[in-house]
C-alpha cells in the first residue's frame, strides 16, 4: 500500500509539472507578437506595430492607416524630450526648426513636426488617426496644430537615436494635431498621444 501511494504521489506530481508547462504555452502564445492584435486588426478598425508580420527582430515597426477612420496603435520610446514626425525621405531644412517661444506639444514646419514629451527618456503609447476631416477640438491637456507633407506616404518617427517607427499613409498634405496627455504635467506614468491627420 505505501508503495502504491507513493506511486499516486509522484503521478499527480508529474501531471501538476505538466499542467504549469503547458499553461506557460499557452501564455506564451497569447501574448506572441500578432496573437491578439492580428484579430483587432482583422476587424479593420485598429492596427499595431506588433501586427506586422514583416517586421522581425530588431526591425523598424510598421503600421498601416490607409482610409479616414482608421487608427494605428504603438508606444515611442523617445528620447531627450522630443520625438519627430515627418515624411521618411524627408531632407532637413531650415523651416523644420519650431519656434523657440512656442512651447506646445508640437511645433515645425510642412517637412518636420517636433513633439515635446515629458522627460528626458521615456516610452509613451500613441495612436495614428487619419481622420476625413478636421476633427472636433481636443479634449486633451495639450494639443497643437501644424501642416506636414508626406509626398511618400511614410510617416516616418525619429528621435535622436534614430528611426523609431514608420506608418504607411496615402501620399498627400496633410494638416497634423498632435494632442498630448502627461507631458506638459511631468507626469510619465500618464503620458499618451494622439496624432491626427487629414488633407489640407
Amino acid at each position: 500500500m505505501r508503495g502504491l501511494s507513493r506511486r499516486r504521489s509522484v503521478d499527480v506530481a508529474v501531471s501538476g509539472v505538466l499542467v504549469a508547462i503547458l499553461g506557460a504555452l499557452a501564455i506564451g502564445v497569447a501574448l506572441a507578437p500578432g496573437g491578439a492584435t492580428r484579430g483587432r486588426e482583422a476587424a479593420g478598425a485598429v492596427a499595431d506595430a506588433s501586427a506586422d508580420a514583416s517586421a522581425g527582430a530588431g526591425a523598424v515597426p510598421r503600421v498601416r492607416v490607409r482610409g479616414a477612420g482608421e487608427e494605428a496603435r504603438l508606444r515611442i520610446p523617445y528620447s531627450d524630450r522630443v520625438f519627430q514626425l515627418s515624411d521618411e525621405r524627408h531632407v532637413p531644412d531650415a523651416r523644420d526648426a519650431p519656434d523657440p517661444r512656442q512651447r506646445a506639444v508640437v511645433g515645425g514646419g510642412p517637412g518636420l513636426a517636433t513633439v515635446l514629451a515629458c522627460c528626458s527618456i521615456g516610452d509613451a503609447p500613441a495612436t495614428i488617426a487619419l481622420r476625413d476631416g478636421r476633427p472636433p477640438a481636443s479634449t486633451w491637456s495639450q494639443a497643437a496644430e501644424t501642416d506636414l507633407d508626406l509626398p511618400s506616404g511614410h510617416l516616418a518617427i525619429t528621435t535622436t537615436d534614430g528611426l523609431l517607427a514608420v506608418a504607411e499613409l496615402p501620399r498627400g498634405a496633410y494638416r497634423l494635431r498632435v494632442s498630448g496627455r502627461g507631458a506638459r504635467e511631468l507626469q510619465q506614468r500618464r503620458e499618451r498621444f494622439l496624432i491626427e491627420l487629414w488633407r489640407r
